[in-house]
C-alpha cells in the first residue's frame, strides 16, 4: 500500500472511542476518507497523550497481595509507582524506570506491540540540581488494517515528577 494511499472502506479505521468524543468537528456526521499519513498522525497524537497520561499517574497500590492476582492487570494498578524514591543517577536505576515504563506500556497500551523502553540519557538541571531522564521507546503500532513502527523520546523531570512525552513526526 503507498504511504499516501487513502484507506478504503473494506479497511475502516476508526479512531478510538475518546478522541471521538474530543471530536473537533462536531457539526460534521460522518468522517471523510482520511489518508494514511493524516491517520497515522493523528494516531501518534492521541498515543502521546495517552502515553502521557499513562506515565504521569500515580498507582495508587503500592504492593497487591499474591492472593489478589487479577487486581495486578487492572486498572487499579494503572500508572507507575512513586518515582522520587529512586535515586536518579546512571545505571540501575535508570535500567529500573525503564522496565516500570516498558511494563506499563505493555500492560495498559493494546495498541502498540513489541515494545522496547532505553535509557537515552541524564541532563543535569541548572537550577536546584534538576535531573532529567530521557527514554526511547519504540514499538509497532497495530491499528487494524495497520502495522506501523514508531518511536517516542520520554523523558522525565525528577524535579517536578512530571514525564512529557513526544512522537516521531
Amino acid at each position: 500500500m503507498d504511504r499516501h494511499e487513502p484507506i478504503m472502506s473494506e479497511e475502516a479505521l476508526r479512531l478510538s472511542v475518546l478522541d471521538r468524543l474530543l471530536d473537533d468537528d462536531p457539526a460534521t456526521q460522518q468522517e471523510g476518507r482520511w489518508q494514511r499519513r493524516a491517520v497515522l498522525q493523528t494516531l501518534q497524537e492521541s498515543l502521546c497523550r495517552d502515553l502521557c497520561d499513562l506515565l504521569n499517574t500515580p498507582r495508587w497500590l503500592n504492593e497487591i497481595p499474591d492472593e489478589y492476582h487479577e487486581v495486578a492487570g487492572s486498572l487499579a494498578n494503572y500508572g507507575l509507582p512513586d518515582l522520587q524514591s529512586i535515586e536518579i543517577r546512571e545505571g540501575r536505576a535508570v535500567e529500573q524506570v525503564s522496565r516500570l515504563i516498558e511494563n506499563a506500556i505493555r500492560q495498559y497500551e493494546p495498541r502498540l506491540q513489541g515494545v522496547r523502553v532505553a535509557p537515552a540519557a541524564i541532563e543535569q538541571g541548572s537550577q536546584h540540581g534538576e535531573r532529567r531522564l530521557r527514554f526511547e521507546i519504540e514499538a509497532v503500532l497495530v491499528v487494524e488494517p495497520l502495522r506501523e513502527p514508531v518511536f517516542f523520546a520520554t523523558s522525565f523531570d525528577s524535579s517536578r515528577s512530571e514525564f512529557e512525552v513526544e512522537g516521531d513526526q
